[in-house]
């Protein structure tokens, strides 16, 4: 093994860990309690763009799922805007792929976050440029970033098998084949 994949797998799990920690503090900030668990998520995906937003120093604000700029732009985050159809084909995938549970569950702690972190990339992102250059807004957000979310689904699930692959030819003793 590679010095590099050693490094890899031991950030792995506390990265994975980070992530999903920062998902439910983001989750808890202003947010209150679900009445309607789809509705509820967009807005929770709403309040976790506008915290990083502030982060960054846009004056954003937020009514429900609908994140603005008093007088200016503005968007709101529908269900297909949080990440889940994405994370549940991954996590779909990973599942349905032949491996150990322990790789399955490593592959879903681990590509899952990723996935909706991905997300909120975008979402910020598409806010940004929404804000300083609308007439580019329709382009990245129908176009640019549903081809990267795809194409880093697939290749998240595919860096995943080819790693849960190794592995199980790893752990698979050595058979000899006798033909007859």
């Amino acid at each position: 093994m590679s010095a590099g994949m050693r490094v890899g797998r031991r950030i792995a799990l506390p990265g994975a860990l980070l992530v999903w920690g920062l998902i439910i503090l983001g989750a808890r900030v202003g947010v209150e309690a679900p009445v309607n668990p789809f509705e509820d998520l967009t807005v929770v995906v709403a309040s976790q763009v506008k915290l990083i937003l502030a982060w960054i120093g846009v004056p954003v604000s937020q009514y429900a799922a609908s994140l603005y700029i008093p007088g200016g732009f503005g968007y709101v985050v529908v269900m297909g805007c949080t990440g889940v159809v994405p994370a549940a084909v991954l996590a779909i995938a990973i599942l349905a792929s032949p491996a150990s549970a322990a790789a399955r569950a490593l592959g879903l702690v681990v590509a899952v976050p990723l996935v909706l972190l991905l997300n909120l990339v975008r979402l910020v992102h598409l806010f940004y440029l929404g804000v300083h250059d609308p007439q580019t807004f329709g382009l990245a957000h129908e176009v640019l970033w549903e081809c990267a979310l795809v194409v880093t689904t697939v290749g998240m699930w595919f860096g995943w098998w080819r790693w849960a692959s190794q592995r199980r030819d790893r752990a698979t003793p050595f058979k000899a084949v006798m033909s007859g």
